[in-house]
C-alpha cells in the first residue's frame, strides 16, 4: 500500500526508504502552519494521513528506520516529525550478507562469556567537529572505505539537518582513552565536516548546496553564505552516537562491526580485523604488503585496497603457527584467533615472523615468476592469485630452509606443480579451503619437494 511517494509499505508494513522522498513529500503535503525556524517555509502534515491506521512505526533491517509520531491523542495542529533515517546511510545499494547465527552474539552476552560495553549519548554537531579538529575523533580510520557520496546526496543530508530531521545513529569505537574513531557514519560526518569547514569536495570543487527541493532557495550557497540563524541550527543539531568501549571483548566487537556493515558497502573480514585487532601484528601486516615480491605476486603497484593481500599474509602466519593439522572452519574464526592471541607478541617474535615471510615470498616469486599462485586455464593463467595455491606453496617453502637447493631446481618445481594442476585430478579437486583438502594437497606438494630436494 503506497501512502507517500517517499515511502512504500508492504503488507507487513515494512518501509522502503527512497532518496529525497521525505523532504519532497513533506513540502507537497504540508500546508501553512508553524515554521521549522525563522526564514524558512512553514509546514504541517495532513492529520488525515498521519492518523491513518496504516501509518505506523516500522523498520527495514539493513536500511534506514522511519518513525512518524501519529500523535496518540495529541493535537494534530502541530504534528512533530520523529524521523530516524531520512538520509542515505553510507550506501544503500549493496545487498546484505548473512553473518553467522543471529542469536550467537546475544547468547554470549547473556551468559557472560563476552563483554560488550556501549554508551549512548547525543552530541551537538559543533562538539563532534571540535573533537575532529583536536584529533580526538578519527574520521578516516585506515579500515574505512573512501568518501563516496556525490554532491547532491551530501546536499540532501545538509538539508535534512537544516530541517531538524534526526539522522540515523552513528557508532564510534573508543580505541584508547579519549581517542575515538568512526565505525558507522563516516559518509554523513564527512559531508557535514566538508560543508561547515569549507573543505573542497573530492573532485576539487567547492561544496555549494545543490539539488535541494524543499529549501531550494539555498541551492548554490556555501556554509558561510547561510544566515547566522541557519548556521546555529547546524551547530546545535543533535547527533545520536553509540560508543563501543575499549574494554569490550575483541571478538564481540568484531561481530558488532559485522552487523553495523550489513546493508551498506560492507567491510570485508580482513578490513574488520584491521579495525578490531590494532597493535604490532596489524602493523606487521601493513608493512609486509609493501614488500616488492608481495606486490609482484599480486601484480600491483600498491597494496590491495580491500586488504585481500593482508589476509593472504595472515593465513601464512596462522599456518606457520598451527601447521596443516590444526586448520579449522570457519576460516574467519581461525584467522581472528590468530590475530587476537598474538597481537601483542614481543618484538623479537615479529622479527622472526617477518624473516620467514620474506624468505618464502621471495622463493615463490623467484621460482614461479609472474604466474605464481595462479591456476592454469588452457594456455593462460588466472589473473588473480589463488588462496589455496598460496597456502600450499608458501607452507612448502617454509619447510625447506636451503634456498640455494630450491632455486637450483626451480624449472623442475614449475613442471611438477603444473603436472599436479593439470593432470592430477585429486590435487585439482582439493583446491578448496577445508581441513581435509588443505592436508591432502599440501601433503602431495611436500612429497614432490622431498623427491626433488630431499628431506626437509
Amino acid at each position: 500500500m503506497k501512502i507517500l511517494t517517499g515511502f512504500s509499505f508492504d503488507p507487513a508494513l515494512q518501509c522502503v526508504w527512497k532518496p529525497g522522498g521525505l523532504a519532497v513529500e513533506s513540502a507537497r503535503l504540508l500546508t501553512s502552519g508553524r515554521p521549522f525556524f525563522s526564514g524558512l517555509r512553514s509546514a504541517r502534515f495532513s492529520a488525515d494521513v498521519l492518523s491513518s491506521s496504516n501509518f505506523r512505526t516500522s523498520s527495514c533491517p539493513g536500511a534506514e528506520r522511519i518513525a512518524l509520531d501519529r500523535g496518540r491523542g495529541k493535537d494534530f495542529g502541530a504534528v512533530s516529525l520523529n524521523v530516524s533515517g531520512s538520509v542515505p546511510k553510507e550506501d544503500e545499494h549493496e545487498e546484505e550478507e548473512e553473518v553467522g547465527n543471529p542469536d550467537q552474539l546475544e547468547r554470549r552476552l547473556v551468559s557472560g562469556e563476552r563483554v560488550l560495553q556501549i554508551s549512548k549519548a547525543d552530541f551537538t554537531v559543533s562538539s563532534v567537529l571540535d573533537k575532529i579538529r583536536r584529533g580526538r575523533l578519527d574520521l578516516r580510520p585506515s579500515y574505512q572505505r573512501d568518501y563516496v557520496w556525490d554532491k547532491r546526496t551530501a546536499s540532501k543530508l545538509i538539508e535534512s539537518v537544516l530541517l531538524n530531521i534526526p539522522l540515523p545513529t552513528m557508532f564510534f569505537h573508543e580505541r584508547s582513552q579519549g581517542l575515538l574513531e568512526v565505525v558507522d557514519g563516516k559518509q554523513r560526518l564527512t559531508s557535514i565536516w566538508c560543508f561547515m569547514e569549507d573543505q573542497r569536495f573530492p573532485d576539487g570543487s567547492d561544496f555549494a548546496l545543490t539539488g535541494l527541493e524543499v529549501l531550494d532557495e539555498l541551492n548554490g550557497k556555501k556554509y558561510t553564505d547561510l544566515e547566522e540563524s541557519l548556521r546555529e541550527v547546524m551547530q546545535d543539531f543533535a547527533l545520536n552516537v553509540h560508543t563501543i568501549s575499549r574494554h569490550s571483548d575483541d571478538e564481540v566487537v568484531f561481530e558488532v562491526f559485522e552487523r553495523l556493515n550489513m546493508g551498506s558497502t560492507q567491510l570485508n573480514e580482513q578490513e574488520l580485523r584491521n579495525c578490531v585487532f590494532q597493535g604490532r601484528y596489524n602493523d606487521l601486516l601493513e608493512e609486509l604488503v609493501l614488500h616488492p615480491d608481495m606486490l609482484r605476486a599480486f601484480r600491483q603497484e600498491i597494496p590491495h585496497k580491500r586488504m585481500r593481500d593482508r589476509e593472504f599474509i595472515l593465513r601464512f602466519f596462522a599456518m606457520r603457527r598451527s601447521g596443516i593439522e590444526n586448520f579449522y572452519l570457519p576460516v574467519k574464526n581461525w584467522l581472528n584467533n590468530e590475530m587476537r592471541r598474538h597481537q601483542f607478541l614481543e618484538e623479537e617474535d615479529f622479527k622472526v615472523m617477518k624473516f620467514d615471510f620474506q624468505r618464502c615470498i621471495r622463493l615463490s616469486v623467484n621460482v614461479f615468476g609472474d604466474q605464481v599462485f595462479r591456476l592454469p586455464r588452457g594456455l593462460k593463467y588466472d589473473s588473480d592469485p589463488n588462496v589455496c595455491l598460496w597456502d600450499t606453496i608458501m607452507f612448502g617453502f617454509l619447510r625447506y630452509r636451503d634456498d640455494a637447493s630450491v632455486l637450483s631446481k626451480k624449472k623442475l618445481l614449475v613442471l611438477a606443480l603444473n603436472d599436479l594442476l593439470i593432470y592430477n585430478t585429486e590435487f585439482k579437486s582439493n583446491l578448496v579451503s577445508t581441513p581435509k583438502a588443505l592436508k591432502l594437497r599440501t601433503t602431495k606438494w611436500l612429497l614432490v619437494l622431498r623427491e626433488l630436494l630431499g628431506p626437509s
